[in-house]
């Protein structure tokens, strides 16, 4: 899908006036033109906050649900800085 958008972008001239930001870092996003900026995920500790709740929860645990935040952070590249 992020591949579509881009070629779109591409074909109508526009891939340095639109910014083009996602969830979520990909190997190649720092090779593309402009970079796609990202707001980086741990996928890893998401998975371990998620299976730790999981497992209590499986051995009895009935206590009210709980919010848990992953701190996540942004990786600028060039597509969500451009400015009019």
């Amino acid at each position: 899908m992020e591949d579509d958008k881009r070629r779109a972008l591409r074909r109508l001239g526009l891939q340095h006036k639109v910014a083009l930001v996602g969830f979520d870092d990909i190997p190649l996003a720092d090779l593309l033109e402009p970079g796609i900026t990202v707001m980086a995920q741990d996928p890893a500790r998401m998975g371990r906050a998620a299976a730790e709740l999981l497992f209590r929860r499986m051995d009895g645990d009935r206590s009210a649900s709980v919010h848990q935040v992953i701190p996540t952070h942004l990786i600028t590249r060039g597509s969500g800085e451009i400015r009019p």
